[in-house]
């Protein structure tokens, strides 16, 4: 809910990585925010106003967006892979004598937001099939909110074909 809650999860959970669906900051507000965990953790948000930088000029609030934070010991070994949307933000961690993983926050659009789901579920795809052919021993770990309700039977249908096509297990897509 607030920066206050995150740094009491961070510090409780000791948490090396924390993938954030739906963050609601403007690149802009970001540094401000963050420095309740400045000397902790560093950052990379994938908001709307990255790719529409007059957003926050006629739009006073932020929505959706993608955030990822990391340990400071861990920048070494973060390599943020870059998209065209902020619907989802791809991380590689690749730590010394170890091989890489691949970690995506996800938010995709909500309801009433279908055909934007759709490219964004399609953008996804393309990204997932990029990094596999980059990284193809890597493992792939999504995390976020899909935005997919059990009751819309057209996003879960969508989302069992993204599954399918990417032969990702159940497990691969952590809610």
């Amino acid at each position: 809910r607030n920066i206050h809650s995150l740094k009491h999860f961070a510090t409780n959970h000791n948490a090396d990585l924390i993938f954030i669906s739906e963050p609601q900051m403007y690149q802009n507000d970001v540094d401000l925010v963050m420095q309740h965990l400045r000397g902790e953790y560093n950052f990379s948000l994938n908001s709307a106003d990255k790719f529409d930088p007059e957003l926050p000029l006629v739009k006073p609030k932020a929505h959706g967006g993608s955030m990822i934070l990391w340990k400071l010991c861990l920048d070494p070994f973060i390599s943020i892979y870059p998209v065209s949307s902020p619907s989802f933000l791809p991380v590689i961690f690749s730590p010394p004598r170890c091989p890489p993983s691949v970690h995506v926050s996800v938010y995709l659009p909500t309801h009433g937001q279908d055909c934007k789901f759709v490219e964004d579920l399609s953008s996804l795809v393309v990204c997932i099939e990029e990094l596999q052919d980059l990284f193809p021993e890597a493992p792939i770990f999504l995390r976020g909110d899909f935005n997919v309700n059990v009751k819309n039977i057209k996003r879960t249908d969508l989302l069992s074909h993204f599954c399918k096509i990417l032969d990702l297990t159940e497990a691969s897509i952590l809610h």
